[in-house]
């Protein structure tokens, strides 16, 4: 291995670490969420789930230790931190449900006021604009799709720093929005 792409792959390790810390973090804060409300997973409703996750340890194990490739490897782990990201964001928001805490509509009005936004004006212009309200329903709708689609094109380009960026923004927007 040269100077260059061992650099590269402990960089890459490092930046898997910090993954690894938020996850777990993430994970902390469902598992006392879910002490505090009360609410529990029953982890054996979804046994193709469970089935998935056994296979995909396995293929980490595979070339991770025994048919070494770094790129399978190092993109296989990246993937498997977005969907714990995923996992675990989606049980913060369970929580975060579970916990009935007051909406914040008012202070978000207020900051609306304060950066003179104007939702009724801004509600009015986008339904008079019938091209842009589909424009902005499509690229909203887009969420979902890209998901999917902007890590499977990061991992096919080779870009995994971009990847594990792309999961870090990922879950730290789930934090806050949860």
């Amino acid at each position: 291995m040269s100077d260059a792409s061992s650099s590269s792959y402990r960089s890459y390790q490092q930046r898997a670490r910090v993954i690894w810390l938020l996850i777990a973090a993430m994970t902390a804060g469902v598992i006392v969420s879910f002490l505090l409300l009360g609410l529990s997973i029953n982890l054996r409703s979804n046994p193709p789930l469970i089935a998935a996750c056994i296979g995909y340890a396995g293929l980490c194990y595979v070339y991770t230790a025994i048919r070494r490739d770094e790129r399978i490897a190092s993109a296989a782990i990246a993937s498997g931190q977005l969907f714990l990201v995923l996992f675990v964001g989606l049980l913060l928001t369970y929580a975060a449900t579970a916990a009935a805490a007051p909406y914040r509509d008012a202070e978000l009005h207020a900051l609306d006021q304060w950066l003179d936004l104007d939702r009724k004006t801004y509600l009015a212009f986008v339904g008079s604009h019938p091209v842009l309200q589909q424009v902005l329903d499509a690229a909203y709708l887009s969420i979902q799709p890209q998901t999917v689609l902007v890590p499977f094109a990061l991992i096919i380009a080779g870009q995994l720093q971009r990847l594990q960026s792309f999961v870090v923004a990922f879950g730290i927007a789930l934090i806050i929005t949860a």
